[in-house]
């Protein structure tokens, strides 16, 4: 029988190989981190597509647009759009005759509602609650209606003074009973709903959590131990109006409209920009450098503004 010489990896040889696997899965595990991101975003984009719809169904249901809020009996945006992203069953928990805050419609806004959350944000499997006080809860949502135009960027020079732009959003406080063809500036240029993500947690530009406690100026909500107002899809304060932040996230008004803070701003955690519902059903990317005057124009129904085609990317 001959006797075979088997040769062995030496230390170094196996080392090697490690060392270009580990290249490797370093060189695959952007992409693979991009092509997750980009479902996610897709997903996020769907949610935000059902809502555009949703404004539409609403409409041709009701002859109105839905509601920011109704200050009485309580009732944030999240409830009107219940029965058009099919959760009648859910509205129909909700005892609409009581304040959101009522004890008794607890087992309501307690349920998360897939599609006010982004698959982007943190915590958005096992969702997010908000204390809203008295030992109460509120489910989350990622998206808000954008509100109005503040004053105050307008006082301090960042927006140009516009007919309508210190008005609301597509979405109206109260009881206004406005129609489509209330929008003058075009249903597709005139945002329903857009991201505000991770509320009621405190983030600022680069994805970094924010001040546990801010007061940040310029007319806008204070933040404390952590906590942003708003986050609830059933919380009458969960429209955001436009303010403008510095570019650290931290003081308003100022110069940033969109990824600076989700204190009561535009906020996702898609790389470059944030995802909008427009009134026509579409889906539009606004991306983060847009400018002061173009947000506040998208934001507006009748400002009358013009809008430069290829200002956002179409989804």
């Amino acid at each position: 029988m001959h006797n075979r010489n088997r040769r062995a990896f030496t230390l170094v040889e196996l080392l090697v190989v490690i060392a270009i696997i580990g290249v490797l899965v370093a060189l695959l595990l952007p992409a693979v981190q991009a092509a997750r991101e980009a479902a996610r975003r897709t997903s996020c984009m769907n949610n935000l597509k059902q809502l555009g719809i949703a404004i539409q169904n609403y409409h041709d249901s009701t002859g109105k647009l839905p509601l920011q809020n109704l200050a009485n009996p309580a009732k944030g945006w999240g409830y009107f759009l219940l029965p058009f992203i099919e959760h009648q069953t859910l509205s129909d928990r909700y005892e609409s005759e009581l304040a959101w805050t009522h004890i008794r419609n607890q087992p309501a806004i307690t349920t998360f509602v897939d599609t006010y959350m982004c698959a982007s944000a943190p915590g958005h499997r096992g969702g997010r609650m908000d204390n809203i006080g008295r030992g109460r809860k509120a489910a989350a949502s990622d998206y808000a209606p954008p509100g109005s135009v503040s004053l105050t960027p307008i006082r301090a020079g960042l927006i140009f003074p516009a007919p309508g732009n210190t008005g609301g959003s597509i979405v109206p406080r109260g009881n206004l009973n406005l129609k489509l063809r209330d929008l003058i500036d075009g249903t597709s240029t005139t945002i329903g709903y857009v991201e505000d993500s991770g509320r009621p947690q405190h983030w600022i530009v680069g994805r970094k959590r924010g001040p546990n406690n801010s007061t940040p100026g310029g007319g806008n909500l204070s933040v404390r131990r952590g906590r942003v107002r708003g986050a609830g899809w059933a919380d009458t304060a969960a429209g955001i109006p436009l303010h403008g932040f510095t570019k650290n996230g931290r003081r308003a008004p100022g110069p940033c409209p969109i990824n600076c803070t989700n204190n009561n701003e535009a906020f996702s955690f898609h790389p470059g920009g944030v995802q909008a519902a427009m009134c026509d059903g579409s889906v539009q990317f606004l991306h983060q450098n847009m400018s002061m005057n173009v947000y506040a124009a998208l934001i507006t129904r009748a400002g009358t503004e013009p809008i430069t085609t290829g200002i956002f990317k179409m989804r």
